[in-house]
């Protein structure tokens, strides 16, 4: 009779490490009490990390707390990874060790669409936070732990955010009215493929601002007589309280000024009306330097 040896895996994890696979002694499991604290000790960090993302000032800090929170997810999946839990959450408790990792992974690819402003305000990546593939899997991680006969809970998961929005506002529609008086106008046309919203400012602050969807055109009247900077963004989603595109945004900035200017001479009056042409590529009527999110005023 041919002897052998019968090695038995009694649960197993995901580690992210170079061995792939973690195993795990499963023969002196945690109690309910203790592994219910272990599970609240761990989210702690993660908890906080997400409270965080919500709670940036600046579009330029997103970025940071991404990175944060992929950081808190790895430490998070690591605790849970060397603990044995009791064998009615082996299962569940596998699966949201998997969900920390995609989790973390997730994060590094919301970074890398911020940086490159395809997600463009703070409620856009808390969305796309709430929607990616990581926190589905928490989510259901944490409703089989919950769901087992001990009632273990994860208090570190994410909602659902539900469809994105897609909110546009009407052309023309002036969403800051600056000083009248004046007798020019400024007329403006986007070209491009994405709604615009454009600025007439000065040091830096909007004077005047209008919504041009795209192919569309608009004439801000009877502007105060001074000399302005023009800024515009595009994109889609327009968020009314961020006052930005929530996704795929520009920004640019011209780089001359825009002056109007009344004169009275010889019984004549005369004023300056100025056409400012939005288009892809280099079809528009000035120069402009892109920007970043945060560069676009807001008052």
């Amino acid at each position: 009779m041919a002897a052998g040896a019968v090695l038995t895996v009694t649960s197993c994890a995901v580690d992210s490490g170079p061995g792939g696979l973690k195993l795990v002694d499963a023969s002196d499991p945690l109690s309910t009490d203790a592994y219910t604290r272990k599970l609240t000790e761990s989210a702690q960090s993660l908890s906080n990390a997400l409270q965080v993302i919500g709670g940036a000032v600046k579009y330029s800090d997103v970025s940071a707390r991404l990175s944060e929170a992929r950081n808190a997810a790895d430490r998070t999946k690591q605790a849970l990874n060397d603990l044995t839990p009791p064998k009615d959450a082996r299962t569940a408790h596998s699966q949201l060790v998997v969900a920390l990792f995609q989790f973390s992974r997730d994060m590094d690819g919301i970074d890398q669409d911020v940086q490159g402003q395809r997600l463009c305000t703070v409620p856009a990546v808390q969305h796309r936070v709430g929607s990616a593939t990581g926190a589905r899997l928490l989510r259901e991680a944490a409703a089989r732990l919950q769901a087992a006969p001990g009632g273990h809970a994860f208090p570190a998961t994410i909602a659902d955010p539900g469809p994105r929005t897609e909110h546009r506002e009407p052309n023309g529609r002036l969403l800051k009215k600056g000083a009248r008086g004046g007798r020019g106008d400024l007329i403006v046309e986007n070209n491009g493929e994405r709604d615009a919203v454009v600025s007439l400012t000065r040091s830096g602050k909007a004077v005047f601002t209008v919504y041009v969807r795209r192919k569309g055109k608009t004439t801000i009247k009877d502007i105060a007589d001074g000399t302005y900077r023009i800024m515009y963004t595009t994109g889609s989603d327009w968020d009314t309280k961020a006052k930005r595109f929530s996704r795929d945004c520009d920004v640019q900035q011209s780089v001359d000024d825009t002056t109007f200017s009344t004169t009275i001479s010889g019984g004549y009056i005369r004023w300056q009306n100025w056409r400012y042409i939005i288009s892809p590529g280099s079809g528009g009527n000035s120069v402009t330097t892109r920007g970043k999110p945060d560069d676009f005023p807001v008052d």
